[in-house]
């Protein structure tokens, strides 16, 4: 029998709940309610992590991500390889034939971060939607040009 660890992790944009096996991450997910855990972790794959987190929240954007167990799909797994400060769009990653299964894959993300789907932008380039501020603050903490008043080269909503 699998045993699944879960730990609160507090982060500049709420609570995140952070869920391992022995094999890995499984998925990282804001959480609207819950306080942050005060104990370690007891998963060394989510003490990774945690690591991982406090040095992406303090600006060090390492490329060397922790331990995923879950079985991402080959879409999720090539967002992998875009840089920090970076951002494609669906298309630019793999051509128009794929797009739609680049659209799916950052909406069914259960890694959130770490498979960095906020990277990800449409066609238009506009960042739009329930998760617009957040995808925002991401991309502006890793240092990306994104759209603003000031510099509209993509269409704000």
């Amino acid at each position: 029998m699998t045993t699944i660890y879960t730990y609160n992790y507090a982060s500049p944009l709420g609570v995140f709940e952070i869920t391992a096996d022995e094999q890995g991450i499984l998925s990282l997910q804001s959480k609207a309610f819950g306080a942050p855990n005060t104990a370690p972790p007891e998963n060394t794959h989510i003490v990774d992590a945690v690591q991982w987190l406090n040095a992406y929240f303090g600006g060090n954007f390492s490329e060397t991500k922790p331990q995923i167990s879950a079985n991402l799909p080959t879409e999720q797994r090539d967002l992998l390889n875009i840089p920090a400060g970076e951002t494609r769009t669906h298309n630019d990653i793999n051509g128009d034939d794929n797009a739609r299964a680049y659209v799916n894959a950052c909406a069914d993300n259960p890694v959130l971060i770490i498979v960095p789907c906020h990277r990800v932008l449409p066609a238009d380039g506009a960042i739009k939607g329930s998760k617009a501020k957040i995808q925002k603050w991401l991309l502006r903490h890793e240092g990306a040009d994104i759209p603003t008043e000031e510099n509209p080269r993509h269409i704000l909503w």
